[in-house]
């Protein structure tokens, strides 16, 4: 689910590259109804994605979710923090590493684990 988000941001906003924090990723899961703790999504970002946050704490552009007339859109933010990068092949559109948006949609964030069916 947070591959398909940031894909669909990129594409959206037509962008090579994509920063958040923890907490920008969350609140944008939450507004789309995918539930994840912030300890789930860390865990996605830095074990499966194999990223790395910013060694000080920077000035970066990410985006939001923007409520306006002709619908809900996402917005460009300017904040501080120790935030995350996600690139993009410009010429391909699909991540440099394979690695870093495929383990994403085998994790458990956003997914429920299914209920066993009894007769």
């Amino acid at each position: 689910d947070m591959a398909e988000l940031l894909m669909e941001i990129m594409s959206v906003q037509n962008v090579s590259e994509i920063s958040f924090c923890i907490n920008d990723i969350a609140a944008i899961l939450e507004y789309n109804r995918v539930k994840a703790d912030r300890s789930q999504i860390r865990r996605v970002v830095q074990e499966c994605w194999k990223l790395a946050p910013a060694s000080n704490s920077l000035s970066y552009a990410t985006y939001q979710i923007g409520i306006s007339a002709s619908g809900t859109n996402y917005v460009e933010a300017r904040k501080v923090g120790r935030f995350y990068t996600v690139p993009v092949t410009p010429t391909v559109g699909v991540p440099r590493s394979s690695a870093i948006l495929k383990p994403i949609s085998a994790s458990p964030v956003g997914r429920m684990p299914r209920r066993a069916q009894y007769s």
